[in-house]
């Protein structure tokens, strides 16, 4: 076995057909390589600090972390953390080496603790090894776990057994079809879903989600990361990209000409991503942004995807759709004086935050 730190992005570059191929099943759209590649052109601060393990002359897995100095300290996390707020984190690897890989990583990570301060692994994949290996090398701290909702969609054959047996009458008969009626009555004939799919309508639907977005936080006095234009381009890019192959899930819910509430998310890996939705304030009394939901769950039923997943957050509107969560671990861990009186009174703080009554 042979491990190889790769820490300058022409090199990880020259590593893309490597990374795609052991980008396999069950790895999600955030640590795919187009997804990185953008990332690291807009919005990355530091260099990479991936692990490329070798068995046999064969490329087995990579760790996709990366570092950069904040607070005078080096810091590694997983490439493209941040803002974007990524879930299901992971080494990359094949199942049949996932945990070769990963003990290698950490054993990596152990060995050469001296080259970095802080470990901030966020939204791990809640099927990992990794934090079960990361407890058992280093003295870690797990922080309160990232909670991703989804929808489980495997056997359920259409959008009609779906309201039947995962949607409650109330809100079966009282919120869905009775909103999606009264728009319609009020509006014949205008009330229209659309999949962006031309790239000539692109551009102007990135900045209607955007200006959607940006409308609905500040009218409720409160600032949002899509006010850096550096994370707005970040999206404009990648939609193209995700356009061209097909993963793009950038919906619109139209009344005539007015957009009264989009969602961008992707179609990756036979699941639908929800990334961000935004909907126009002066139509809330309609509940546009559920409907526009109950559009996109129904394609997903009806393209065969096996999950609609929610990703991180507990908001309520999410529990009116599904039980089911995903529980991502998040582990920090310190080394050095700094490093360890740093993950200490981040502990110290996650305490005190769990006794607040």
């Amino acid at each position: 076995m042979r491990i190889e730190r790769i820490t300058s992005w022409d090199d990880l570059a020259a590593m893309a057909s490597y990374w795609e191929a052991v980008a396999g099943e069950g790895v999600p759209v955030f640590l795919s390589w187009p997804w990185v590649r953008i990332w690291q052109r807009h919005l990355a601060k530091g260099q990479p600090w991936v692990l490329a393990v070798w068995l046999d002359g064969e490329l087995a897995g990579l760790a996709p972390w990366g570092i950069e100095r904040r607070r005078g300290m080096r810091w590694l996390r997983f490439l493209g953390d941040g803002p974007l707020l990524p879930d299901h984190l992971d080494i990359l690897a094949h199942p049949a080496h996932k945990m070769q890989v990963g003990r290698a990583a950490v054993e990596h990570l152990r060995r050469y603790r001296r080259d970095w301060d802080v470990l901030s692994l966020r939204s791990i994949a809640q099927a990992s090894p990794l934090p079960g290996l990361l407890a058992a090398s280093l003295r870690c701290h797990f922080r309160p776990p990232i909670v991703c909702p989804y929808i489980p969609l495997e056997g359920v054959p259409d959008w009609e057994t779906f309201l039947r047996t995962r949607i409650s009458a109330s809100m079966r008969k009282k919120g869905l079809r009775y909103l999606e009626n009264l728009l319609k009555r009020r509006f014949p004939g205008q009330v229209s879903y659309t999949r962006i799919s031309h790239p000539e309508d692109l551009p102007g639907a990135m900045e209607t989600f955007f200006q959607l977005h940006l409308r609905r936080w500040h009218a409720r006095g409160m600032s949002t990361p899509l006010e850096d234009e550096r994370l707005r381009d970040f999206h404009r890019e990648m939609a193209v990209i995700a356009l061209e192959r097909d993963w793009l899930g950038l919906y619109q819910l139209r009344v005539g000409d007015t957009v009264i509430a989009t969602q961008y998310g992707f179609h990756f890996q036979n699941i639908f991503y929800d990334y961000q939705h935004a909907f126009h304030p002066d139509w809330g009394d309609y509940s546009p942004g559920r409907l526009l939901i109950a559009y996109i769950v129904a394609e997903c039923i009806r393209l065969g995807r096996r999950e609609y997943d929610f990703l991180e957050g507990e908001e309520a509107y999410k529990f009116s759709w599904t039980r089911e969560v995903r529980r991502n671990p998040y582990v920090v861990a310190g080394t050095g004086l700094r490093g360890r009186l740093w993950m200490e009174a981040v502990s110290l703080r996650d305490r005190l935050a769990g006794m607040r009554p």
